[in-house]
């Protein structure tokens, strides 16, 4: 969303994050949220992410997929989905490492069925969409015709995209279920350069960097389940489709300028807001899942966005390529048996996944892949608490560059109510 994230300059922080001692953990994420508009998120839930997030052709009552309309229909009572989520970064060039921590919502969602006959489903919520976070340092030196300053400069981002979404579900037939949903993207980026001599003759300075921007997108998905038409064996097959369509991000930005020798900053320039437009190019995402048994479903998602047709003011960023991911994944559910004991209520998840992510370092392609795990607890109900833990790694020490070993933990609370339902007599 700004122009200042360019090739050259996000990778010459990039690659300057170990040039001074760095601090052994702090808040933040990874280096690689410098490119584009961010971390970009994946967000289909804690079920989903527990099975190498994989949901995309997933049918069931229990569960809010924000990025699958088509799963919708077959949600039978009112549900409301939160979810907290962890990550930590320990980040090396081959020589020195750092570790940094983050925490975020990762999601609230509403559904509401308003005819269950007609898979006629209104879903709606907030969901991230792509995370602004670093804190990173690079030096350099200033050399003048009587002395040469040497300094590093500390650099801070935070901000992201959030997407807002509602929509509707609706099944034509008991084996085809269609969707849409409206998406907002909005919010804001921010970019802290505080400049720091390492002598004491010199006095620093910071430079903030303020972005807003917001655009909208459609969603519309699909699922059919009536493979048995071909073989009685497939009619536990289902498969998902979703398509988001371009859209266009526009964005205001401003920088200010703060100095003082005390180190306690007061405003001294600002520069006028600069507008800036930028395409986010059309996504799509296919998904199978098979109900092996009762209690035990596996699952495949693949899901791509050509990035390298995204433009920022009409001109394609050198720094970004096509995205491509892949995940796959098991889940063995809960048991149905009205006296089993707590373990076998309990529902277990596994998973992989490889994301072609959308940033291109000096070149490299900028690849991670991981394994997840989930667990699901009953605790009221249909009620249910989620769990999602992952390791994964993330880019490579060559040619400069920086390797990411990730972990991941989220939780969410999924609770339902039955409303408008009408019980007859005794």
């Amino acid at each position: 969303m700004r122009q200042k994230l360019t090739t050259t300059i996000a990778l010459s922080l990039l690659l300057g994050i170990f040039l001074v001692e760095p601090i052994l953990a702090g808040s933040g994420g990874s280096a690689y949220s410098l490119f584009g508009i961010g971390d970009l998120r994946y967000p289909v839930g804690v079920r989903a992410a527990g099975m190498g997030y994989a949901g995309l052709g997933i049918p069931g009552p229990s569960y809010i997929n924000s990025l699958a309309p088509g799963t919708w229909s077959l949600i039978d009572r009112v549900r409301f989905e939160a979810a907290l989520a962890v990550e930590g970064f320990n980040s090396t060039d081959g020589t020195r490492s750092r570790f940094l921590s983050r925490g975020d919502l990762a999601g609230a969602i509403f559904s509401l069925p308003i005819s269950r006959s007609n898979g006629i489903v209104f879903v709606g919520g907030f969901v991230p969409y792509s995370a602004f976070n670093y804190d990173t340092y690079n030096s350099s030196s200033y050399t003048s015709a009587s002395d040469t300053m040497r300094y590093s400069v500390h650099h801070v981002g935070t901000g992201g995209i959030t997407r807002g979404f509602a929509g509707l579900s609706y099944a034509p037939s008991p084996e085809l279920a269609l969707g849409f949903s409206f998406n907002y993207l909005f919010g804001s980026l921010t970019d802290e350069q505080a400049q720091i001599p390492l002598g004491a003759e010199y006095y620093g300075g910071t430079a903030y960097t303020s972005t807003t921007g917001n655009g909208a997108t459609l969603t519309f998905g699909a699922l059919w389940r009536g493979f048995d038409v071909i073989s009685p064996d497939l009619k536990p097959l289902s498969i998902g489709l979703a398509v988001t369509t371009r859209g266009t991000l526009r964005s205001l930005s401003q920088r200010d300028y703060k100095y003082s020798p005390n180190l306690v900053t007061s405003q001294r320039d600002t520069t006028p807001e600069t507008s800036s437009v930028i395409s986010v190019p059309i996504a799509w995402g296919i998904g199978l899942s098979y109900q092996v048994s009762q209690r035990f479903v596996v699952a495949a998602d693949y899901y791509t966005q050509p990035w390298a047709t995204a433009e920022i003011n009409g001109e394609s960023p050198p720094s970004l390529r096509n995205s491509h991911r892949f995940g796959a994944g098991a889940e063995l559910a809960p048991s149905r048996e009205l006296y089993s004991g707590f373990f076998a209520r309990l529902a277990y998840r596994l998973g992989a996944f490889y994301n072609a992510t959308y940033v291109q370092a000096n070149g490299t392609p900028i690849n991670e892949y991981g394994v997840t795990a989930g667990l699901s607890i009953p605790f009221s109900g249909d009620s249910r608490l989620n769990f999602h833990g992952e390791y994964a790694h993330r880019g490579t020490t060559e040619n400069g560059l920086i390797a990411d070993r990730i972990i991941r933990f989220s939780v969410s609370l999924n609770i339902s109510a039955s409303w408008f339902q009408q019980f007859s007599d005794e």
